[in-house]
Formats: structure tokens, C-alpha cells, sequence
């Protein structure tokens, strides 16, 4: 049986994950929406690009956390004794 406590872990690791699936899909519709009416209509968003690195940094935040939830965090030996 598993503990509520790992339940509780696993079920936050799996919201991280989808949260940073659908973080990843609007910088890319952004990205798109940008360039579409930069180049195609010439009349660009004025707030497009910042929102997407907006996005970008939350999304780094986010797939830390999952990417903790799976521990295949990044670590560093320091010092090795």
C-alpha cells in the first residue's frame, strides 16, 4: 500500500508536469501569434515577447520541481572526501 504521503508527491509531481506541458505549449503560440503578425500582417503584439520569457522562467521553476518529483535533479559533487 502506499503512504498518502508519496500518493500526495506523486500527485503534485504529475500537476508539475502538466502544468509545464501547457507552459511550454502557450510560449509556443506566442512565439507563432508573434511572428504571424509581425511578418504576415506587419502589425506586431506589443506584449507578446515578454509574456514568453515570462513563461520561460516559470517554466524553468516548474520543471525543477518536477524534475525533482522524479529525483533526476541536477547535483554536483563539490567535494569528494
Amino acid at each position: 500500500m502506499v503512504k498518502p504521503e508519496h500518493r500526495f508527491a506523486e500527485g503534485l509531481t504529475a500537476v508539475l508536469e502538466y502544468l509545464s506541458m501547457a507552459c511550454v505549449a502557450a510560449m509556443a503560440l506566442l512565439v507563432i501569434a508573434q511572428v504571424v503578425l509581425r511578418y504576415v500582417f506587419n502589425d506586431p503584439l506589443t506584449w507578446s515577447e515578454e509574456m514568453a520569457r515570462i513563461v520561460f522562467i516559470y517554466l524553468a521553476f516548474i520543471g525543477i520541481g518536477a524534475a525533482y518529483g522524479h529525483r533526476r535533479h541536477m547535483f554536483i559533487d563539490a567535494l569528494v572526501i
